[in-house]
């Protein structure tokens, strides 16, 4: 066998070495070089959110463009159309009892998840699926405890990173053929989450009460999802409660069905996009203050300690001896 190693090829001219390694291999277009050079030119990464965003509120209104929403429904029309082509999830029930956990996140709920949240602040916020730590949960365990302990992993997470990674989106999936205790065991766990969320935020910066909240997302069952929220009332009482319950069709269906999981995806996005501003907003005035009030502090001049004259010692003694 030879290969690009080989003493053989390596005593070919340059010419020759050049088939045999690239004889594969296409020329990239100058449009294409041109595309990717403006592209790493023109990114701009803003982690220092030196501008306040613009700041919105849970007001029953949509805070994107109808054609932005189309784009996003676009993308999540795609999706459901992969999963409708895909063997696997048109068998019957006893079948799709054989596929774990991680084959249904995989294939079905990560790419509608990624369509949903896709272009919400690119440069601050991202989508944990690897079952990461969060730091909410770590937080928690550790202001009760005397060691270091580690923080419970939810299937899923979105955050935004300012200074330190802030938890806004919870998920917790099941199989498609799931057990009525893993359901419950599911939804005390997002409670917690939430819980331990909110707290964590709170702890750093203080959001208005009523304009901020934190999201749970279920998926348990028949491709049942449930789309909880935990907010902070006036009084300071935590409220946990569903705000909409949706199918995911892993099979052709009726149009109102995908206009109900439609309706629960943008309606997530559109809190996500409230709670992002309120946050980003809350931290800049955080941090400003932090940095005026750091400037303003003016350092007392320490006082000199007067030094005593050993010589002057000395001499007094002295003259105490000759008197």
């Amino acid at each position: 066998m030879l290969d690009e190693n080989s003493l053989l090829i390596k005593s070919l001219n340059d010419e020759a070495q050049r088939q045999f390694l690239n004889q594969y291999t296409p020329k990239i277009g100058d449009e294409i070089n041109i595309k990717c050079v403006r592209f790493s030119n023109e990114y701009v990464q803003n982690n220092e959110l030196s501008n306040s965003p613009e700041k919105f509120f849970h007001d029953s209104s949509w805070k994107k463009s109808l054609s932005k929403q189309k784009q996003v429904v676009n993308d999540i029309l795609r999706v459901l159309n992969e999963i409708w082509n895909n063997p696997i999830y048109s068998m019957n029930g006893d079948n799709l009892k054989i596929l774990n956990e991680n084959t249904y996140f995989v294939d079905v709920i990560n790419p509608i998840l990624r369509a949903t949240l896709k272009g919400i602040d690119c440069y601050n916020t991202y989508l944990t699926v690897a079952e990461m730590q969060s730091v909410a949960s770590q937080f928690r365990k550790n202001n009760f405890s005397d060691y270091s302990q580690i923080g419970n992993k939810p299937d899923a997470m979105f955050a935004l990173f300012y200074k330190k990674k802030y938890e806004l989106l919870y998920i917790e999936s099941s199989r498609v053929c799931c057990t009525i205790q893993k359901t419950k065991d599911d939804y005390l766990k997002l409670w917690r989450y939430c819980n331990d969320g909110i707290s964590w935020i709170y702890n750093s910066c203080l959001p208005p009460k009523n304009q901020f909240c934190l999201l749970g997302v279920q998926i348990y069952g028949w491709t049942t999802i449930h789309l909880n929220v935990l907010m902070k009332d006036s009084n300071d009482i935590n409220c946990y409660f569903t705000l909409y319950e949706s199918e995911i069709p892993l099979t052709p269906c009726e149009g109102n069905v995908i206009v109900k999981l439609i309706t629960l995806l943008l309606t997530l996005r559109n809190i996500l996009i409230v709670n992002i501003s309120q946050l980003k907003n809350e931290l800049i005035k955080l941090n400003k203050r932090i940095k005026n009030n750091s400037s303003n502090t003016v350092s007392t001049p320490k006082k000199k300690k007067r030094r005593k004259n050993k010589e002057e010692k000395d001499e007094r003694k002295s003259d105490e001896n000759k008197v």
